[in-house]
């Protein structure tokens, strides 16, 4: 199984990105091979100021770093087009416009047979 290490370090300056690599990398050893763009797994580290955490993912370029915002845009994009709103609300307008003027003509025309009477 081929993997890449990614760490990202904030707000400390004691572990460095290259002794995170090394650490992680002697810990797998060399039944795996190292592979940036071609790899299985990516193993994540964050550290932010004294906390470490770590994840091992799959399809992590795949699905876009795991951002939300950009996987709808593209489910979106994929999607084909629909009613917008707005044209929704026009057509409801139109209809109760279109009934109100019906119940204005029934109602004028009750009033005619009421005189006549």
């Amino acid at each position: 199984m081929k993997y890449a290490i990614r760490p990202n370090s904030r707000d400390n300056n004691v572990l460095s990105r290259d002794s995170i690599i090394q650490v992680i990398g002697s810990v797998i050893g060399r039944d795996h091979p190292v592979d940036l763009k071609g790899y299985d797994v990516m193993i994540l580290v964050e550290t932010v100021r004294n906390i470490t955490g770590m994840s091992i993912v799959r399809d992590f370029d795949k699905f876009k770093r795991f951002n939300l915002e950009q996987l709808y845009a593209d489910y979106q994009a994929s999607q084909k087009p629909t009613q917008s709103v707005k044209s929704t609300d026009l057509e409801k307008i139109d209809a109760t416009k279109k009934l109100d003027k019906e119940v204005e003509e029934d109602s004028t025309d009750v009033k005619t047979i009421e005189k006549t009477e």
